[in-house]
């Protein structure tokens, strides 16, 4: 049995039926536990979940953009932050104003370098925890592949320290990156993005940028290729 897990790339919402999506095309029974809008945290946090009490055959997980996060609402739901929406796990009406709420977040909260670096002790838990428990593994980026320079020139840019302060918080902070880095196996992970290998390959997308049935069947293929042939 397969677990995958991921955002929208991963769960399909957007494919006329959601068994198209690429966990259900690889002859294995599959339990997908992605949503459309997920961020990192919540990937983390639903796979950590369900590896606690089940133990699959395969992983496989779709990562997906630093700049979304999770928080959770008082009425004991979770919102989704994306760049350019919020999304609801359940559409209550005591809910926060969805607008005001991504206003705050990203003027007030968001900070994507601990977002970055959250996102790589989410890949080295997992990674940890798949091996500890003999589990095959295959990570991949859904659409964007963090990008540790910019990362990097953000955190230059927002915090406001004296020069030989910020050059010192540079260099630490540019450690903690490679530290994190060196530790994760790059044999596991796909090199292209499912958004990028289906370009390539002239695959058809709908009108929001998501690869139809046929790529996700291809892309099946790739996943398949590398979770079988690398243990």
């Amino acid at each position: 049995m397969l677990l995958a897990n991921g955002c929208s790339f991963t769960e399909g919402y957007y494919l006329d039926n959601l068994k198209d999506a690429w966990p259900f095309q690889l002859g294995i029974d599959a339990v997908n536990l992605a949503q459309g809008g997920a961020s990192n945290q919540r990937i983390f946090r639903t796979t950590i979940d369900y590896l606690s009490t089940n133990r699959p055959d395969y992983v496989a997980i779709g990562w997906t953009e630093t700049s979304r996060y999770e928080l959770p609402v008082v009425n004991g739901t979770w919102a989704r932050i994306l760049s350019h929406d919020v999304l609801f796990h359940e559409r209550l009406s005591t809910n926060p104003d969805a607008e005001q709420l991504h206003n705050y977040y990203y003027r007030h909260l968001h900070n994507d370098f601990i977002t970055t670096v959250d996102l790589l002790n989410y890949i080295i838990t997992i990674q940890q925890l798949c091996k500890l428990q003999d589990i095959p593994y295959v990570f991949f980026y859904a659409f964007a592949r963090p990008n540790f320079s910019e990362v990097l020139k953000d955190y230059h840019e927002y915090y406001r320290y004296e020069q030989h302060q910020l050059d010192e918080k540079l260099v630490v902070a540019n450690k903690i990156l490679q530290d994190k880095i060196a530790q994760i196996d790059q044999n596991k992970f796909l090199p292209a993005t499912m958004k990028a290998w289906c370009e390539q390959h002239n695959f058809d997308f709908e009108l929001g940028g998501h690869p139809l049935s046929a790529g996700h069947r291809a892309w099946a293929t790739e996943i398949a290729t590398k979770m079988f042939d690398i243990k």
